[in-house]
């Protein structure tokens, strides 16, 4: 968990976290390696200390003479002429040199004198008042390291390590957002790690803009070159809607008008989906979702029949909100064509609800493994390939998709026993709630 929150974090923040964390471990090993070596020292040389003055000890006594301790030392000696007995809580020591924390915190050597315990106490108090001292300089001295070194750590952060990192994020920065194209500085790509970053960025983005002019070029052209047919179908139709037609002539020219129509406007919607990057703005005038569900499905309610589909338009809730003609007629016309072309029998089902739209069929329906597929460009489920009699190169659903995702919408692949149930949401359930209530 913790790893995770600081991945999430800057580059700059997971760099002071680590300098931090190495200079705070180096000063609890310093302070670590302080203490041992100052107890190692000190058990060293007040054993050898301790031991020599108990020889001297041992040396009086065998003289007969009363030993000449200083202040802070004392003998104890079970039976020893001239020695105060042992107190309990030496009696049970092994011989040999000891250290008592216990308050009071004493040293003590212990060894047999002619046959009897002979204890040699030497006060610790004074001694334990200069450690705590020592203690205290190295805790100080340890929280001036870690201060310096936190203080060092950030300096050597922005200017050594962050600063050319923060210089490279810049110039890519402006590279990709620059029109026309504008290389990244040669400044920035030096001999190390940061250069070759660099110049691996710098080859992508120009790949890219080349890339993106391409698409860009051809998405023009074939614009142009669309709207020449377009307008002589448009011009011819505007002709023939001038002479003598019969109903059923009449009916064939406004399906003619009406597609001609739509195509243009298909055009310019790739057109404009090609050069804009992020929202699609709606134009003005837009409809409501009632009637353009109701024009959608009088286009295909002719290829429905030819089929023996039944369709229908149903109302479970009023979306609220005008909306672009020719945005939400291309989504609802190219999951309406699917719907109608992959089913054989039984019925295609158009919804309309408080947050959209629902387009329901009882075709083959859709593989679980093949729900998140289908969006995906030139990609066709196994239903689809399984059926030589149905058009399409598998670009409607990536459409619809990329038309959702610049409008803010939604379309997901509902579950359903039989058949496909594809949901289109545009406006939030909270959103058309409120609406709802006004």
């Amino acid at each position: 968990m913790l790893r995770e929150k600081l991945w999430a974090k800057s580059l700059s923040t997971r760099i002071m976290f680590s300098a931090a964390s190495l200079v705070v471990v180096l000063a609890l090993c310093y302070s670590f390696a302080i203490w041992r070596s100052v107890h190692f020292v000190e058990s060293y040389l007040m054993s050898e200390s301790m031991a020599v003055d108990f020889q001297h000890l041992k040396e009086e006594l065998d003289e007969g003479a009363a030993p000449r301790l200083d202040p802070g030392e004392s003998a104890y000696g079970s039976g020893i002429a001239g020695l105060a007995p042992i107190p309990e809580r030496f009696k049970d020591l092994d011989e040999g040199y000891e250290e008592l924390g216990e308050s009071p915190a004493v040293y003590v050597y212990k060894q047999k004198y002619g046959g009897r315990d002979l204890v040699y106490v030497r006060d610790q108090e004074n001694f334990e008042r200069q450690e705590n001292l020592l203690w205290l300089q190295t805790a100080g001295f340890g929280i001036l390291v870690i201060v310096f070194g936190g203080l060092l750590g950030l300096w050597l952060a922005r200017r050594v390590i962050l600063q050319p990192v923060s210089r490279l994020a810049r110039e890519v920065q402006a590279s990709a957002k620059s029109s026309p194209y504008r290389p990244i500085s040669e400044a920035v790509m030096t001999s190390d790690e940061i250069g070759e970053l660099a110049r691996i960025c710098n080859d992508a983005l120009g790949r890219l803009h080349s890339s993106l002019e391409r698409e860009k070029s051809f998405t023009n052209d074939v614009s142009h070159e669309l709207r020449t047919p377009l307008t002589v179908i448009a011009t011819s139709a505007e002709l023939l809607e001038m002479t003598p037609l019969a109903p059923k002539q009449r009916r064939q020219l406004e399906k003619i008008t009406h597609s001609a129509g739509l195509m243009r406007d298909l055009v310019s919607l790739f057109l404009h989906l090609a050069r804009q990057s992020s929202e699609t703005h709606f134009e003005d005038g837009g409809d409501s979702v009632s009637g353009l569900l109701k024009r959608c499905a009088a286009v295909w309610r002719e290829a429905a029949e030819k089929k023996g589909l039944r369709l229908t338009v149903e109302t479970t809730g009023r979306c609220p909100g005008h909306y672009s003609p020719v945005l939400l007629v291309t989504v609802v016309n190219n999951l309406m064509r699917n719907a109608v072309e992959y089913t054989d029998s039984g019925s295609v089902e158009l919804e309309e609800t408080a947050t959209g739209f629902l387009v329901k069929d009882t075709g083959p329906g859709i593989a679980p493994g093949e729900r998140e597929l289908i969006f995906e460009a030139q990609k066709r489920g196994s239903a689809a390939q399984k059926n030589p009699g149905a058009g399409g190169c598998g670009l409607g659903l990536s459409i619809v998709r990329k038309i959702c995702s610049r409008t803010g919408w939604t379309v997901a692949l509902r579950p359903s026993e039989k058949g496909s149930v594809f949901e289109v949401t545009l406006v939030a359930r909270s959103t058309a709630g409120r609406l709802d209530e006004q």
